[in-house]
């Protein structure tokens, strides 16, 4: 992945290749991108600034919206460890209980599970997943102690604390709320601000509480105290464990006991004896980080996701306030850049589709981190619809609603906004067309028995003039009303090719000739779908006449009785034509589409 070259390269490839995507940052929103892009066959380098050396985390939500979108990718909570959100119990600093809520009924609203895991389990699994050689695509290159200090939105391009310029197609900035990648695009300078409040976290192991009679209660029942089982984020205002020791803009710092228990001296004393049961080495300050909204996510060859994009607040932990969404949203990342960079996307066409994923993405996670904050107020100033809430984080499937945006839009342009890939083998006298999409080969068309002509003599244009003409399929979008058409159908030049009339006959071998040597071309009816239609058919005289009231009872007979024929939608018609002088009429029965062009034929006796 690294290179040389110069920061205005403009490849454009006649074959799609994989792309080669350079990631920065490895955490959630990171290493889950790498993997739904390498689903996608395409080649993945992340960048990641720390060894990984001192991992630490707490309890995180994988909410039905999450848990969706891991499962395509082969991760299941309860594989790693993970366990049910069965319930939720508060109680405020004097220990009295203020709500306890089963969610036992709740969770059957949603199709996948709501369920809690150790951060530090899922970052393993989904290292694994990316970096292993045991799954589809190319394993992932992940690239530790490698600080990012510049990119390049033109070149995608990233250069390393060293020198080094990692180079790809495709640059994604997964770095975090103290992103370098954000000071690219418009708006750069938009930093993180205080939100004015601080978080302890640490976990304490169940038993440690069991074991003492004054915490036993807060172990006695799955999720009793906030809502992870013994898992602590104990938010208060900023001032009280802000100091000289713990910079503005730091986070994830090692602190002292003493000081959580300053801070939460005047609470019930069996919830303090609790607190004092964390691991001091294994605690923690947060400043809790805001960030107005980005006008962009996007420049060029360049695209932010996770926490780089639209940071998320640990939020007042009740099953009305927090939802655990910051994760959630930056999966909802990942899985959205998998739809837009698919398997065949061409190199010139990747800053249109990461405009794409903007569109699909920010109104969303913007509406959600909305939410988030007006659920972090504290008690009694929200002001917020919970039900319309938690229906608009976790009803939503991120992976079918960006495929269904990539799919529409198009119209607007006049195109259809359903397409597939075709795959065309030729051979002398074939052709062999595969049609597809993402992958996916849901047609093989073989077009057989063709001879080669002399492209000189084919005159005229989709106008006529002995020309047979082009189908095609017409579309005008409808003003004020998107996705809507004031005109949508098929059409064709109605100056078609003329159709002739032919001849079967038998030899005494009983072998059957076909002759198209008659000059005259075969009629043409007007169907009552108002379709103008070459007919043939079995009659009494020779040529046919349409103005004989036999010859019109005799194709009334064919088209309501002969099994086969649907001449009413114009799909298939059986042609009987008599020579001159037969006792009988020799049977040919060929399917023709709307506009008379044969598709297939077979001949009878």
């Amino acid at each position: 992945m690294s290179s040389n070259g110069g920061a205005n390269d403009t490849r454009s490839r006649a074959v799609p290749e994989p792309l080669q995507v350079v990631i920065v940052g490895a955490g959630i929103a990171g290493l889950s991108a790498a993997i739904f892009l390498r689903e996608q066959g395409h080649k993945i380098t992340v960048l990641e600034r720390s060894r990984f050396a001192n991992e630490v985390g707490a309890a995180l939500h994988i909410a039905p919206n999450s848990h969706g979108l891991l499962k395509r990718i082969g991760i299941y909570a309860h594989h790693i460890n993970g366990t049910l959100m069965r319930s939720v119990t508060e109680y405020d600093m004097s220990n009295t209980l203020k709500r306890d809520v089963d969610l036992t009924e709740n969770n059957k609203l949603w199709q996948h599970e709501w369920s809690l895991i150790h951060r530090v389990h899922l970052h393993e699994e989904l290292k694994r997943r990316a970096t292993s050689t045991e799954y589809h695509g190319y394993p992932v290159e992940l690239r530790t102690a490698c600080p990012v200090i510049e990119v390049d939105p033109a070149s995608a391009t990233a250069t390393l604390e060293g020198g080094e310029l990692v180079r790809g197609d495709v640059l994604l900035g997964a770095d975090g709320v103290k992103s370098v990648t954000r000071s690219k695009l418009v708006g750069g300078d938009i930093k993180p601000k205080p939100s004015g409040k601080n978080a302890f976290r640490f976990l304490v192991p169940r038993q440690t509480a069991l074991d003492d009679p004054v915490t036993r209660d807060f172990a006695t029942r799955d999720g009793q105290l906030i809502i992870w089982q013994l898992n602590f984020v104990c938010i208060h205002p900023r001032e009280e464990s802000q100091s000289a020791e713990i910079a503005e803009g730091e986070w994830n710092l090692s602190v002292r006991k003493d000081r959580l228990l300053e801070v939460y001296k005047d609470f019930h004393p069996s919830i303090v004896a609790l607190l004092n049961k964390a691991d001091a080495d294994s605690l923690k300050v947060w400043e809790l980080l805001d960030m107005d909204a980005l006008p962009t996510w996007v420049e060029d060859r360049l695209a932010l996701l996770g926490d780089a994009a639209h940071p998320f607040l640990p939020r007042k932990l009740t099953t009305q306030a927090d939802q655990g969404q910051g994760g959630a949203c930056a999966i909802e990342d990942a899985a959205s850049l998998g739809v837009v960079l698919q398997r065949g996307v061409r190199y010139e066409n990747i800053p249109e589709r990461l405009r794409l994923y903007q569109d699909i993405r920010m109104e969303r996670a913007h509406q959600v981190q909305e939410y988030s904050r007006i659920a972090g107020l504290d008690l009694g100033k929200r002001k917020l619809d919970m039900m319309g809430y938690t229906n608009y984080n976790f009803g939503h499937d991120e992976w079918d609603y960006s495929i269904n945006a990539f799919r529409s839009g198009r119209e607007e342009l006049g195109m259809p906004k359903l397409y597939c890939s075709l795959d065309l083998w030729r051979r002398e006298t074939s052709y062999r067309i595969q049609a597809g999409w993402q992958g996916a080969t849901f047609g093989t068309f073989l077009l057989d028995g063709l001879k080669e002509v002399d492209p000189s003599e084919d005159k005229g244009t989709i106008g006529g003039e002995d020309d047979q003409g082009i189908i095609a399929y017409k579309y005008i979008p409808r003003v004020g009303d998107r996705g809507a058409p004031d005109v949508e159908h098929a059409t064709i030049p109605k100056d078609i090719r003329p159709i002739s009339r032919f001849i079967t006959t038998h030899d005494v071998e009983a072998k059957t000739t076909f002759s198209d040597t008659l000059s005259e071309e075969a009629p043409f009816q007007t169907l009552p779908d108002g379709v103008d239609f070459a007919l043939c058919y079995a009659t009494n005289k020779f040529p046919v006449s349409f103005s004989a009231d036999s010859d019109i009872s005799t194709y009334q007979h064919y088209t309501q009785n002969l099994p086969g024929i649907t001449i009413a939608i114009g799909t298939v018609l059986r042609v009987v034509d008599m020579p001159p002088g037969a006792l009988s009429p020799m049977h040919r029965t060929v399917s023709f589409d709307y506009y008379g062009v044969v598709l297939d034929g077979g001949q009878l006796c």
